[in-house]
């Protein structure tokens, strides 16, 4: 959970109590306002960070204005676990791409198979763990001919961003009911067809000259993610 979001949910609670953060809380406006300043208003007596941000725009300035404002500050605990948790985030900086998980089923004879296996999606399956750590899944829409739309089931999990891949001569795309509800999860399609699903689907749908995976990639870049998972499942071709 975010700082942020993890402070307002302490509340008083909050007040002279010690912050376990496993990076260091930023100080500059982002998707989310500054993560020292909510700790600051929160009047925590003590943060304890995993690791410096590897992010030039934080780097130690989030721990001193901690340090300025009163707060004891300890950097460096766990810090080698924290960079494990963070190395999305960490590769992004380093490197200026996303960290992209490539997800593929091998059959004993080397074959490649769609099947994952029921227990790999229930809470604390490998398949569900995945899905809940990364900001976006991209599928093929063939595996929606015949899988649903894959869910992360660990407790209070954010789905990812749904990206789907739209090669298959088929006119439209059955997109899953549940998609159309209030708490419906984000997708979008990348498609080389001019018309693959309704617009009154509330759907976004980027059309491309060319199905490059790295065009798609800068595009979620774009978008502000981080990470994704590249599930293989149904094929690209």
């Amino acid at each position: 959970m975010h700082k942020v979001f993890a402070l307002r949910d302490a509340g008083e609670l909050a007040e002279n109590a010690t912050a376990y953060v496993s990076l260091e809380p930023c100080n500059h406006f982002g998707r989310t306002p500054p993560c020292s300043e909510a700790l600051i208003k929160a009047k925590v007596k003590r943060v304890v960070v995993g690791m410096v941000d590897p992010n030039p725009n934080v780097a130690l300035r989030g721990v001193a204005k901690l340090r300025d404002a009163g707060i004891d500050v300890t950097v460096g605990v766990e810090e080698e676990m924290c960079k494990k948790l963070n190395e999305a985030w960490i590769h992004q900086m380093q490197t200026g791409n996303l960290f992209v998980t490539l997800r593929y089923t091998l059959t004993i004879d080397g074959v490649f198979s769609d099947d994952l296996g029921e227990e790999t999606m229930d809470a604390g399956g490998y398949y569900s763990k995945l899905l809940q750590e990364h900001d976006a899944v991209i599928l093929s829409s063939k595996s929606l001919a015949k899988h649903p739309l894959p869910e992360s089931k660990e407790p209070k999990s954010n789905q990812p961003l749904y990206v789907i891949i739209a090669k298959d001569p088929s006119p439209v795309i059955q997109i899953p009911k549940h998609t159309h509800e209030e708490s419906a999860p984000k997708l979008i399609i990348f498609t080389d067809q001019e018309s693959v699903v309704g617009s009154e689907q509330g759907i976004e749908t980027l059309v491309l000259d060319q199905m490059k995976l790295m065009t798609i990639l800068e595009n979620l870049k774009g978008r502000g993610l981080c990470s994704v998972l590249l599930d293989l499942r149904g094929g690209y071709v």
